[in-house]
């Protein structure tokens, strides 16, 4: 059953700040990176747009081989994995590779290299990758953190686990 809480504040420059701030108070201004400020951000925009809750609880994004996710174009990757983690169910058509910056307002940049990022991904034969507006070929391309969640989750699985209605 969803409920409600107090209304959504905006993503902006303070909001950001006052995320950096937490984090140095948390663990020392050694312990602030963009590392992780950027999964701050994420993690805001995907309660923010994509209405997946992760504030009660710890996230850790930890990536097969030591690979760093601090490129903007990891930010897809890492908004779908949380929101299936959180939500209880797999991706439609996984293994799946997506792609792109996530903006403060849900949209999502494209990123540099799409074709590279497309070619690498057919390579280990993913196919319906799904990637920002303008990306080429063979990409299921989105416009925005919604479009993508609606496009990589289980449409009858969506609604299985209760969410919370952040506003």
């Amino acid at each position: 059953m969803a409920t409600q809480t107090e209304p959504r504040l905006p993503l902006n420059r303070d909001r950001i700040l006052q995320a950096a701030l937490e984090l140095a108070d948390e663990g020392g201004i050694e312990s602030l990176t963009m590392r992780k400020l950027g999964l701050a951000l994420v993690l805001a925009i995907l309660g923010r747009h994509g209405h997946v809750r992760t504030g009660g609880s710890d996230v850790f994004v930890n990536v097969v081989g030591g690979v760093r996710v601090d490129e903007p174009g990891c930010d897809l990757a890492v908004a779908l994995a949380v929101a299936s983690a959180s939500r209880g169910v797999a991706l439609r058509g996984t293994p799946r590779a997506c792609f792109g910056e996530l903006g403060l307002t849900g949209e999502l940049r494209w990123v540099g290299h799409p074709e590279r990022r497309l070619a690498e991904a057919a390579k280990h034969g993913l196919q319906g990758v799904i990637a920002p507006a303008g990306s080429g070929g063979g990409a299921c391309e989105v416009g925005t953190l919604r479009e993508a969640l609606k496009a990589a989750l289980p449409a009858g699985e969506r609604d299985r686990r209760p969410l919370t209605v952040i506003g």
